[in-house]
C-alpha cells in the first residue's frame, strides 16, 4: 500500500452505515491486496453498531477514515473521492470484496496499459444467499445499446479516473438510487463517448445480493425512466418504458419468491432430471 509521501495510482472507497460484520469482511479484503501502489479510505455514516472501533482496529492499514453523517450512500461516495489523492478510485463498499488477493495487481496492469481511458470496469460475481445458493456473474462490454437500454455493469467492479469524475459533478444526489448509473450515461454522452472506456474481461469483485439498489429496486426503477426522459428519445425511450415495467414487476414478484422460497422450487424443477423412456 501506498504511503502518503506518493500519490498512488489507486483508491479504494469504502462507505459504511450500521453494518459492522460486512464492513470487517471488506476491509480484510483490501488489506490482502498483493499490490503496492493504492491507498485505503473508509467513509462511516456516524455508525452506532460498532463500526468506529472496528476501522480503528485496522487503522493500520486504513489510509484515512472519516466517520460523521452524511445525506446517504451517494454524498459518503462524493466524499470519499475528495478525500483521495489516487489517479483512479473505487467504490468497495461494505459487504463488496475483491475476487482475490492479484486483483488489485491485474488492474493495475490493465490501467497502466491503457494510460489514455477514464474508466476501467470488469464482471462481478453476484452472490444470492438462501436454502440454495445462486451465483452469476455481471458485466460485459458496453456498447449504446446496452448502456441507454439496461444497466450492464456493476460500480463495485469500475475503477473511474478521479478528477474526470469530480469535472463532472461525482454523483448527483438527486438520483438516491442510481447516481453510478446516471454518472456513466453522462460521460459517455460526453465529448469521449464510449473511447474513455476499457472492459477488463476479469471477475474483479464478489457482491451479496440484496443491495442497496435492490432493496430499492422500485425508485430505481422510476429513477432510471427520468434519467432516459432526460437524455434520449425514440427507441432508446421506448426500451427504458419497456424496461421500468419489467423492474416494477420484479420488485413485487422478487419479495413473494423469496418468503415462499419458490426460487430454489424452481430452480429444482427447471433443472429436474429428465424421465427415462417407457419400456416395451
Amino acid at each position: 500500500m501506498s504511503q502518503e509521501t506518493a500519490a498512488p495510482l489507486i483508491s479504494i472507497i469504502t462507505v459504511a452505515y450500521n453494518d459492522r460484520d460486512n464492513l470487517e469482511a471488506t476491509i480484510k479484503s483490501v488489506l490482502a491486496q498483493d499490490c503496492p501502489d493504492f491507498e485505503y479510505i473508509v467513509v462511516d455514516g456516524n455508525s452506532s453498531d460498532g463500526s468506529q472501533a472496528l476501522i480503528e482496529q485496522y487503522a493500520a492499514g486504513i489510509t484515512r477514515w472519516v466517520s460523521e453523517p452524511d445525506r446517504g450512500i451517494y454524498d459518503a461516495m462524493n466524499k470519499g473521492t475528495r478525500l483521495a489523492r489516487g489517479t483512479f478510485v473505487n467504490y468497495l463498499n461494505a459487504g463488496d470484496v475483491f475476487a482475490g488477493p492479484h486483483t488489485l495487481r491485474a488492474v493495475q496492469a490493465a490501467l497502466e496499459a491503457r494510460p489514455d481511458i477514464d474508466v476501467l470496469y470488469g464482471r462481478a460475481l453476484n452472490r444470492m444467499e438462501g436454502p440454495e445458493e445462486v451465483r452469476y456473474e455481471k458485466g460485459k462490454p458496453i456498447t449504446r445499446d446496452t448502456l441507454f437500454t439496461e444497466i450492464p455493469f456493476c460500480h463495485q467492479a469500475m475503477f473511474f479516473r478521479r478528477e474526470v469524475f469530480l469535472s463532472q459533478g461525482g454523483y448527483d444526489l438527486q438520483y438516491r438510487v442510481i447516481a453510478d448509473y446516471a454518472w456513466t450515461v453522462g460521460y459517455a454522452l460526453g465529448e469521449r463517448g464510449l473511447e474513455g472506456f476499457q472492459f477488463m474481461d476479469e471477475v474483479i469483485v464478489e457482491y451479496l445480493d440484496g443491495g442497496f439498489s435492490f432493496k430499492n429496486m422500485r425508485l430505481a426503477a422510476r429513477e432510471k425512466l427520468r434519467l432516459a426522459r432526460k437524455h434520449h428519445s425514440g427507441r432508446y425511450l421506448i426500451a427504458n418504458y419497456i424496461g421500468f415495467a419489467s423492474l416494477y414487476i420484479k420488485s413485487v414478484l422478487i419479495p413473494l419468491i423469496a418468503r415462499g422460497n419458490l426460487l430454489g422450487a424452481y430452480r429444482r424443477w427447471k433443472y429436474r432430471k429428465a424421465p427415462k423412456p417407457a419400456t416395451s
